[in-house]
């Protein structure tokens, strides 16, 4: 009996260890918008944390100086995802582009640039930057 309950707590911690958290739902390539709409605002990019070449297999959009359109009305009819591209307003009033990794209530560490989400790793094209010159880390939270 004693012999079960360990092999079933081995079992436990080794299958916890190795969860992940997939986004099945994020496309890597990046749609090119044929037809805007009047929704639509056009932003220049002034800085680029997503510019991994890793990451993406042929130019990234979002390089620096570049101009993207941005639906400002997509979050009154759809709920922020993980994996979705955002407009937000930075502390000096600029604008920036970022993805979204983690969502309310959840932990977000990198290590080596490879992000967790509650101790489970993202396993998403965007989760692992980890072959990048940078190859941060980051343990502490984000204020």
């Amino acid at each position: 009996m004693v012999l079960f309950l360990i092999f079933t707590a081995l079992i436990s911690i080794i299958s916890g260890c190795t969860d992940s958290i997939t986004d099945t739902k994020t496309e890597q390539k990046i749609k090119i918008v044929q037809n805007p709409t009047l929704s639509m605002i056009k932003v220049k990019v002034e800085t680029d944390g997503m510019a991994s070449g890793s990451v993406y297999d042929h130019p990234h959009p979002f390089g620096m100086g570049n101009e993207v359109l941005v639906d400002s009305n997509d979050y009154e009819k759809n709920k922020v995802s993980r994996g979705d591209i955002v407009l937000f307003k930075t502390k000096n009033n600029g604008k920036d582009i970022a993805r979204i990794v983690g969502l309310p209530g959840e932990a977000i560490t990198i290590k080596k640039g490879q992000v967790y989400i509650n101790g489970k790793k993202l396993d998403a094209f965007y989760g692992d930057d980890s072959t990048s010159s940078r190859n941060d880390s980051m343990d502490t939270p984000l204020n």
